[in-house]
C-alpha cells in the first residue's frame, strides 16, 4: 500500500504515528570515508535517513518493540525537527538548500514522502539585521509557516502573530482525543539574559542581536495554549532545541526553565520533545530537576538524537539516530503515549519509553 494510503488509513484507525529527528546539520563539511562520491557526513548520512524513514513509513510487517507492547509501526502524519536544521545558517545558504532538498515541505516536494514541521537550532543564524547575522533560516521558516497556515493538511491552529516563526498544530490521535503540539524553536522565552536591542529586524518588532533570543516563543505558548486547548485536558506536546541537561542548561536561563515549567503546569503535558545534545535520552523534569524517574507534576522529556553521526575516532559515517511516537487513545478517557530510538533501520535502546495518560478532544 503507498505511503500517502497507508497514512490515511492509520488517520482513520485514530492511531496517531509521527516521526522525530533533529540536529541534521546540513553542510557539516567533513570527510566521509567510505561515502560512495563526493559527499560529506552530513549529506550522505540525512539521504541514509530520509530512506530508511521513508522504508519503515511503507513497511507493512514493521512491529513496536515486543517491551513497548508490539503491534504494527503505522505511518507517520509527519517528521517533526527540533533544530539545527544546518550547520552554519549565518553565511552558506547552501546548506538550507541541499536541507530543503532532502525534506520539503508536505511529502511531494523533497525526498521525504511525508510532511516536515521544523524548528530553528542554535546553529541556524542569527535574528537581528546586523549584516553578521544573517537570518535566512527563519526567514525561510515564516514564509514555509505561511503556506503551512494556507494548507488545511497541516492543521495549524495558531502562528505567531509577531513574528511568523512560532506556530502549533493538532492532530487527532482517537475517538475523543487529540493531541496538540507547539514549535518553540530555539527555546521558550521571552527575551534573553544580557542581549542588546538591534536597531530593526526582519519581521518589524524590536528583536536582539545574538543566536540566544528567544523571539518570545513563550509569549507564543502562553497565548496559544489558553486557545487551542483550554481545558479541554488535550495532550500537549512541547517542542524545542535546548532540553534541560547539563549541556542545553548552558545555553538559556534557569529562569526561563521554570517559567516554561510554570506555563505548562496547567495543562496536561505529553512531554517536551528537544535536541541539542545529539544523543538519545528519556528523562523527567519538574522546572528545576531532572529524573530517571518521575514524581508528581514531573514532565517526560524525549532528547531527539542527531540524524548526523560520524565515528569521534576515524571519523567513518555511523547509522543516523531518531525516534518514534504514537499516540493511540483507548475509547475510555485516556490514551497510550510510546516513543522508541531507531538506529539506521533497526531499534536501538537508548529510548524506550511507555505510559497511560488522559486524553480528552
Amino acid at each position: 500500500m503507498p505511503s500517502s494510503a497507508r497514512a490515511a488509513a492509520a488517520a482513520a484507525s485514530g492511531v496517531l504515528s509521527f516521526f522525530m529527528a533533529s540536529d541534521t546539520h546540513l553542510g557539516h563539511d567533513v570527510a566521509c570515508p567510505g561515502c560512495p562520491g563526493n559527499v560529506t557526513t552530513s549529506l550522505y548520512l540525512n539521504t541514509q535517513f530520509v530512506l530508511a524513514a521513508n522504508a519503515l513509513s511503507l513497511n507493512e510487517s514493521a512491529a513496536w518493540p515486543a517491551v513497548l507492547g508490539g503491534g504494527p509501526v503505522l505511518p507517520p502524519r509527519a517528521l517533526v525537527i527540533s533544530g539545527d536544521l544546518v550547520d552554519n545558517g549565518y553565511t552558506e545558504s547552501y546548506e538550507w538548500r541541499n536541507w530543503t532538498r532532502l525534506f520539503g515541505l508536505d511529502g511531494t516536494d523533497g525526498l521525504l514522502t511525508f510532511p516536515v514541521y521544523e524548528g530553528r537550532g542554535n546553529h541556524d543564524g542569527g535574528n537581528s539585521s546586523d549584516p553578521v547575522e544573517p537570518h535566512f533560516v527563519a526567514s525561510e521558516i515564516v514564509a514555509r509557516n505561511q503556506l503551512r497556515a494556507g494548507t488545511p493538511a497541516f492543521n495549524l491552529t495558531g502562528v505567531s502573530s509577531e513574528t511568523g516563526l512560532h506556530y502549533s498544530w493538532a492532530w487527532a490521535a482517537g475517538p475523543g482525543c487529540t493531541a496538540h503540539f507547539v514549535m518553540l524553536n530555539e527555546y521558550a522565552g521571552h527575551t534573553c539574559d544580557g542581549c542588546s536591542p538591534a536597531p530593526s529586524c526582519f519581521y518589524g518588532p524590536t528583536c536582539y542581536t545574538g543566536w540566544t533570543y528567544p523571539e518570545d516563543s513563550l509569549g507564543f505558548l502562553e497565548a496559544v495554549l489558553p486557545r487551542a486547548v483550554g481545558a479541554s485536558g488535550s495532550p500537549v506536546f512541547v517542542i524545542q532545541h535546548y532540553c534541560f541537561d547539563g549541556y542545553s542548561n548552558a545555553w538559556y536561563s534557569a529562569a526561563q526553565r521554570l517559567e516554561l515549567y510554570r506555563t505548562l503546569e496547567a495543562y496536561n503535558v505529553a512531554g517536551v520533545i528537544c535536541g541539542h545534545t545529539h544523543s538519545a535520552a528519556h528523562y523527567y523534569w519538574n522546572g528545576t530537576d531532572t529524573g530517571d524517574t518521575p514524581g508528581p507534576g514531573w514532565i517526560d522529556v524525549y532528547n531527539v538524537p542527531s540524524t548526523q553521526k560520524e565515528s569521534g575516532t576515524t571519523g567513518a559515517p555511523e547509522p543516523p539516530e531518531w525516534l518514534v511516537g504514537e499516540v493511540a487513545a483507548a475509547g475510555d478517557g485516556t490514551a497510550r503515549v510510546r516513543v522508541a530510538h531507531r538506529v539506521g533501520g533497526g531499534w536501538g535502546t537508548a529510548v524506550l519509553a511507555s505510559k497511560t495518560m488522559s486524553c480528552s478532544a
